[in-house]
């Protein structure tokens, strides 16, 4: 998904399927919510709010037993009027009406660990496939459960910042450019406003830096954003059409990483 495919009908939709995922998540608690809904779910939304996903990516533990025993998680899904893609069946979508316009979201089922060829596999308990994706495991290391914003009753596990950084690491480096300048938004954009600041963030990464996954995730992070003229500061700043604009942006992203980078006396 590209920054420019981002419409506030499409985000809105997106928000009330999400609400209703986190609903049916209650029933498997190893489920991580990942991908570009994080930064909204993990930051507070005043003074700045993120510029919202369209798609919700579900990382799920491939040895969970089935939470229903009476209803796998596609039936859940086919009665939430959720469609399954026939080509990709790890992706399923769902369609809104918000101010008159049909809008749809998608939710993609993800897993970790080498890929098969056909890069899915089957939960047979559950009756879904899941794409596979080596190092997507990492979104299971202490994931965080959170409130939905403006929903009280409602809880979900999400991937840790740690976790996020390392996926959208490996996605900036190998992406389509297109897709690129949102991943280095969301970086930037979760140094820039997580409660506590950057030394909140490196705390977080001290308890998981054990884990391989995190480390190179680190590390690659680190190699994209090393100069304002690096593939992540270059990839931020594309989202200014003024020259001095996006050299303001290119060295905001570099010095942002750069601070955490210190933190963690890396």
């Amino acid at each position: 998904m590209s920054r420019e495919s981002l419409t506030s009908g499409l985000i809105v939709a997106a928000r009330i399927v999400l609400r209703e995922i986190a609903e049916i998540l209650e029933a498997y608690p190893k489920a991580v919510i990942a991908g570009g809904t994080v930064p909204y779910l993990l930051i507070p939304q005043e003074p700045e709010p993120h510029e919202g996903t369209i798609d919700i990516d579900i990382v799920l533990d491939l040895a969970q037993p089935g939470a229903d025993p009476n209803l796998s998680l596609h039936e859940i899904l086919e009665r939430h009027l959720y469609q399954q893609d026939p080509k990709r069946p790890f992706r399923y979508r769902k369609g809104l009406t918000v101010n008159d316009e049909l809008h749809f979201v998608i939710i993609e089922l993800l897993g970790g660990g080498p890929p098969p060829p056909s890069g899915m596999r089957r939960i047979h308990t559950e009756d879904v496939y899941v794409s596979i994706i080596r190092g997507m495991e990492v979104a299971l290391d202490r994931p965080v459960e959170i409130q939905l914003p403006d929903e009280p009753d409602q809880r979900v596990s999400v991937a840790s910042l740690p976790a996020f950084f390392a996926m959208k690491a490996v996605a900036l480096a190998s992406r389509e450019e297109l897709k690129k300048p949102k991943d280095a938004y969301d970086i930037v954009y979760c140094l820039r406003n997580y409660e506590g600041g950057v030394e909140a963030i490196a705390s977080q990464y001290r308890d998981v830096l054990a884990n391989p996954l995190i480390a190179s995730g680190l590390s690659l992070m680190a190699s994209l954003f090393e100069s304002v003229d690096a593939p992540g500061p270059v990839a931020y700043s594309r989202g200014s059409t003024d020259k001095e604009d996006a050299s303001l942006q290119a060295r905001e992203a570099f010095e942002r990483v750069q601070e955490l980078l210190r933190a963690l006396l890396i």
